[in-house]
């Protein structure tokens, strides 16, 4: 059950909260999620955003016109000369994808080349009601050794996409609650603690 919960808690985690625990994060309430973009949707926003990360023109994309972009924690201005989008050359060809239409969230582990060397690129992208991107939010791990290590995996492992027994699956809710204790367990270490079964919502967990 343990490890079922560990799993399915970052699935959500990547797919609708943020990967990133400073005060500049994108709170996900500010928008209604896309009306009828279902999980092949979402999906197509993401490939056509990394093209566009390619191309380096990010006027490629359906953005509102108060779209946020966040890179590496910093809310910088969403141009062709911002950051990663003057650097990226190529994408890489490990893609994890996760998605959840229910609040129009879509996100994904991959790699790049910038300017020919590997990184690990997170990204995670908000579709509103009118079928725009809204947020915009992107961690970029200048790892090449990180980044050649999931070029060689190739795709994600086998148990990412095994389908949990509908009598194992738990609730969306407790996904969030112990997904949001590894954000407060940052500020609160010593108040951790491990809990094996993790059966209810009171329960809290580290990782081993």
């Amino acid at each position: 059950m343990k490890a079922s919960l560990r799993i399915a808690s970052l699935a959500f985690w990547a797919a609708s909260i943020s990967p990133f625990s400073s005060a500049t994060t994108i709170p996900l309430q500010q928008a209604q999620p896309a009306l009828n973009c279902n999980r092949t949707c979402l999906e197509t926003h993401l490939s056509t955003y990394l093209s566009a990360l390619i191309a380096h023109d990010p006027t490629l994309l359906p953005t509102t016109p108060s779209v946020k972009y966040v890179e590496n924690d910093q809310i910088l201005p969403f141009t062709p000369s911002t950051g990663i989008w003057s650097l990226a050359s190529t994408l890489g060809t490990y893609r994890h994808i996760f998605s959840d239409p229910s609040t129009g969230n879509v996100a994904a582990f991959t790699t790049i080349l910038e300017n020919g060397i590997g990184a690990i690129y997170i990204v995670r992208l908000k579709v509103d009601a009118d079928g725009k991107l809204s947020e915009i939010e992107t961690q970029i791990t200048r790892d090449p050794t990180g980044a050649a290590r999931y070029e060689k995996l190739g795709k994600p492992e086998d148990v990412w996409v095994q389908a949990v027994p509908i009598e194992e699956r738990i609730s969306r809710e407790l996904l969030i609650s112990q997904t949001n204790k590894y954000y407060s367990g940052l500020y609160e270490v010593g108040r951790w603690a491990a809990d094996d079964e993790c059966k209810d919502g009171r329960s809290v967990w580290a990782f081993k």
